[in-house]
């Protein structure tokens, strides 16, 4: 499941070290910290959301933004990361805001269908 994949994904970058290759690079970047966190947990919480039924997609974003706080605290043992609330936030955001999209997505696709033209 592609859901999973990319959950493994965000908790393994959310787990190196902060001055492993691929933190550095997104340091570079000159992307925010929290836009990053932003849109990765949204895209966690809009993939099952789109496409799974109602009560397996719960799961799965609550899932997601349980395992969003966890990595967070666990980033206190990780050598130059620190638990920031402010990232929790910008996940707990992402996660609203992919859950927000696809309930649009689903509307859209549910007037498509069902309306008659």
């Amino acid at each position: 499941m592609v859901w999973i994949v990319l959950l493994l994904v965000v908790a393994t970058g959310e787990l190196l070290p902060g001055s492993s290759a691929p933190m550095r690079l997104l340091s570079e970047l000159a992307l925010g910290d929290k836009i990053i966190h932003f849109c990765a947990y949204a895209v966690l919480a809009l993939l099952p959301a789109v496409g799974l039924r109602f009560s397996i997609a719960a799961v799965c974003v609550v899932i997601t933004e349980s395992v969003g706080v966890a990595l967070e605290f666990a980033q206190t043992a990780v050598s130059g990361r620190s638990c920031d609330i402010y990232d929790i936030a910008a996940n707990t955001g992402g996660v609203i805001a992919g859950i927000g999209l696809a309930m649009i997505l689903r509307a859209r696709v549910m007037r498509r269908l069902y309306l008659p033209r």
